[in-house]
């Protein structure tokens, strides 16, 4: 996969933030910072908002409290489209599994800016936040309990739940990271409906991309597709 290509920040503010919002600028600042492979700190987001340096700690008082409300605001906006997709759907553990991954490519593609950052979670120091710690914790759960469940009523492929949990999200995962760094448009794919572009690819994962098992050269372990995770 190609390396993301940065753009730089520009050197003077880009616009004026809005009176009585300065915190939802800060915020918008560090996530342009962020997208740029940027250090983040409130000097900087100071300046791309267009106030003086010391207008941030009004509201943060230092870079890890500015962190920490972007770890929280990007938490808000991803669980607000989990609970709203899992609300919608059938309760089939296949139904919910679906509908969270098209939640997570829906937050991947509509806010890509908070995409990135919640890419770079543990890097940022989003674990630091309890609520972004126990919001997570809380959706990986749900994941785990109905990849479980869907096991136990052929729902869901056999196998160590802990291999279907990583292949379905690094899958969607990938798909966002896809979008977010231009391939879908390098493809020719997406224009203005990339999501639906996305859900198709969904399609593919969910039906099996491969039919039946790959054959190997003579010679090959086959006990590495056998163990188990330690």
């Amino acid at each position: 996969m190609s390396a993301e290509r940065r753009q730089p920040i520009p050197k003077k503010p880009a616009s004026a933030y809005h009176h009585g919002r300065l915190r939802e600028a800060l915020i918008a600042a560090a996530l342009r910072l962020i997208g740029g492979g940027e250090d983040v700190n409130l000097r900087e987001a100071a300046r791309l908002v267009g106030v003086s340096p010391g207008a941030p700690f009004r509201h943060f008082r230092d870079k890890a409290a500015l962190l920490a409300a972007v770890a929280e605001e990007t938490m808000r906006r991803f669980r607000r489209e989990v609970v709203t997709a899992l609300g919608a759907a059938p309760s089939a553990p296949s139904a919910q599994i679906h509908a969270m991954a098209v939640a997570y490519l829906r937050f991947a593609l509509g806010e890509p800016a908070y995409f990135r950052a919640f890419a770079r979670a543990g890097e940022l120091g989003f674990f630091d936040s309890d609520f972004f710690k126990k919001e997570n914790q809380e959706t990986l759960d749900a994941l785990d309990g109905l990849i479980i469940e869907g096991q136990q009523r052929g729902e869901v492929a056999p196998g160590d739940p802990r291999i279907v949990h990583l292949a379905a999200r690094a899958f969607v995962y990938g798909l966002g990271r896809m979008y977010v760094e231009g391939h879908f448009a390098r493809l020719g794919l997406g224009g203005d409906a990339p999501l639906a572009v996305a859900e198709q690819a969904l399609a593919v994962f969910e039906r099996g991309l491969l039919r039946s098992e790959p054959s190997r050269p003579q010679g090959t372990s086959r006990r590495a597709a056998k163990d188990k995770l330690p």
